[in-house]
């Protein structure tokens, strides 16, 4: 077989390896940011317009209320970029022409599903041409490969059809227009296709701005006419979007596009960018970590060859360097719920074109030896890069709840979680996600950003009262979470019991008294067990320390018998049974037991099944309707 024929075999191999990842993925996010993208392009193609108006017949009250909206003059649109909508137009036509409807919630999750795999082995593809300009075809495939399974460009894109999957697309074809004018390869026409992928990028999300200018400033410097043609293109097409968005939305850019929308945060600078470049749940040098020995290399190269480096290879460090600062300065540089570093995903062609352009260069500047020691390192932390990214990233599906859309703490209301170690996301699974539930609720209430009020005698406490303790105000993204395990709880004595609680959703309703911690705070009736054991965090009693006789109720359900063992403030397990939807679970207790000027512990524990935390309707998990402390007299 010819070296040709192989090369072909394995870039055939790796595609549909890539597609198939991406495609089965049972992690997505699909129902998140690019939830519209789709119903834009559907828009489009039924009614020839980007407002999506005409859907509030069926989609009802939703429009008015989701965040993803926006309502310009009485119009109602989708947020966030129309590029890719725009760009995925014709595949919704031919969706809609098999009787699918981007209305239906699982139609357009599969077909973004289906776009965001085929987004990823396009950029393989791409990346493997680009790596021929300075590697061997066996190795240009391997590190195409490597790139893609081992970085944000599948665990990012491959999950659902975020914006960022068509501007890095766009980007990378514009680089290698680069890479061909700097190999005196361009063709006649290139510079006017460089212009439309540029504005493609722009389209597809306003951050491509880095990459433009840097790609414009490059090519002045190569090539006169080139950077004319290319600026003239881009410029024109930009002008068309000016008068399209003055005319549609009264403003000279839509709303996303507009920078003064980016709000700064109040994390300290050096913070967010440590947590960009290293943090263990956003950071991507941890999320990826092969580009360490990428960035080892650079160094030495820099200082053997005195910094004389090739121009395209001080292109990529500059970029990458301008992206990571963009990025810093949003106030949401976490990027919400989603899977590392997925803000820097369009930067990952930067540290391509590093790696890349900095290997080339070792096979000539650097002994045999360091070469192999080097490219070894490499190939480890490929290993586990694509770990990280195609195992844990696509099929670890602890990685969306660790978010905390269903166990506290959500991460966007304490992102100080994104600088524990204690917690990472790419290690998430039930017991780290429970074990950092537990810490958040532990540590918010020593450092008293939670005082719970008093327990009256008798008073029940219902699920609703529980559901305030989501709306914990958001701390300091630079507060570190500390180690509960490692505090006595004597230490935590000074903690007052008022009727004070710093939850400012709380004006005139009443002072929350118990937190649960393990369960799902869920809208209904009841709250699910999430974690086993769990615990309810009941607030201090003035009638404890007495010599006196109490009684626990839990109103319970579950629709499989149940051996349930409930222990308070540390006092030996004992067995309640539960073994009907709804029945009250009754406790003897002793007031001695309580702590007049603490939180109180009470603590369950499920024998007879593990909590496996994939069924959130309360059919199968353990469910608290109720509980009160009451005198049994």
């Amino acid at each position: 077989m010819s070296i040709l024929s192989k090369t072909h075999l394995a870039l055939a191999m790796f595609a549909v390896t890539i597609f198939l990842l991406a495609y089965l993925s049972p992690v997505s996010y699909t129902s998140s940011d690019p939830t519209y993208t789709l119903l834009t392009s559907q828009a489009l193609v039924e009614y020839g317009t980007i407002k999506i108006d005409d859907y509030k017949p069926d989609l009802g009250s939703v429009l008015d209320s989701d965040a993803r909206l926006k309502t310009v003059n009485n119009h109602t649109y989708y947020f966030f970029p129309i590029g890719t909508s725009l760009f995925v137009t014709p595949i919704v036509w031919v969706a809609n022409w098999f009787g699918l409807d981007m209305r239906n919630v699982e139609d357009d999750a599969w077909l973004q599903n289906l776009i965001s795999a085929l987004i990823s082995v396009a950029l393989f593809f791409i990346i493997y041409r680009i790596c021929i300009y300075y590697l061997s075809p066996e190795n240009s495939v391997l590190l195409a490969a490597i790139v893609v399974l081992g970085t944000a460009l599948i665990s990012t894109i491959g999950t659902a059809l975020w914006n960022l999957g068509s501007e890095t697309l766009f980007i990378l074809l514009g680089l290698w227009l680069l890479i061909r004018l700097e190999h005196n390869g361009a063709n006649r026409a290139d510079p006017y296709i460089l212009g439309i992928l540029l504005f493609a990028a722009f389209l597809s999300r306003p951050t491509a701005v880095i990459f433009i200018i840097m790609a414009l400033l490059f090519i002045a410097f190569r090539q006169r006419s080139y950077f004319i043609k290319t600026a003239v293109t881009a410029l024109i097409l930009l002008s068309l979007f000016v008068v399209f968005s003055k005319g549609e939305y009264g403003t000279w850019l839509p709303p996303y596009y507009i920078p003064g929308r980016l709000g700064t945060g109040d994390t300290p600078f050096i913070l967010t960018l440590y947590g960009l470049l290293f943090s263990p749940s956003r950071g991507i040098f941890v999320f990826s970590p092969m580009f360490l020995v990428v960035a080892t290399l650079l160094i030495i190269l820099a200082f053997k060859m005195r910094f004389r480096l090739p121009l395209l290879l001080w292109f990529g460090v500059v970029w990458f360097f301008c992206a990571v600062l963009s990025v810093s300065r949003f106030g949401h540089w976490w990027g919400g719920h989603s899977y590392g570093p997925r803000l820097l995903t369009d930067v990952v062609p930067a540290l391509i074109l590093i790696t890349i352009a900095s290997w080339h260069l070792m096979r000539t500047k650097l002994s045999e030896r360091t070469s192999h020691w080097l490219t070894a390192l490499f190939l480890i932390l490929a290993t586990v890069s694509v770990a990280i990214n195609s195992f844990a990233g696509l099929f670890n599906s602890q990685t969306i709840r660790w978010n905390g859309d269903m166990l506290s703490p959500n991460i966007d209301r304490a992102p100080q979680y994104l600088f524990s170690w204690h917690y990472p996301q790419f290690l998430a699974n039930e017991e780290l996600i429970c074990s950092r539930n537990k810490d958040y609720f532990k540590t918010s209430l020593a450092a008293q950003r939670i005082v719970l009020s008093p327990y009256q005698l008798g008073q029940p406490v219902a699920p609703q009262e529980a559901q305030l303790a989501m709306h914990l105000a958001p701390g300091p993204n630079w507060f570190l979470p500390t180690n509960w395990k490692t505090q006595d709880q004597n230490e935590r004595k000074h903690i007052a019991s008022g009727n004070k609680i710093y939850l400012p959703a709380i004006f005139s309703r009443w002072p929350i008294s118990t937190i649960f911690v393990g369960f799902a705070y869920q809208k209904g009736e009841s709250i699910d067990t999430l974690c086993n054991p769990a615990n309810i965090i009941v607030g201090p009693a003035a009638f404890a320390g007495k010599d006196r006789d109490l009684l626990l109720k839990l109103t319970m359900g579950t629709n499989t018998p149940e051996n349930i063992y409930a222990s308070l403030n540390g006092t030996p397990p004992e067995a309640l049974s539960v073994d009907k939807q709804s029945m009250v679970a009754e406790l003897a207790i002793s007031a001695l037991d309580l702590l007049p000027d603490q939180p109180n512990w009470i603590t369950l524990t499920f024998s007879d099944q593990e909590i496996s935390g994939q069924e959130f309707n309360g059919t199968i998990l353990p469910a608290i309707k109720a509980l009160s402390i009451e005198d049994p007299n």
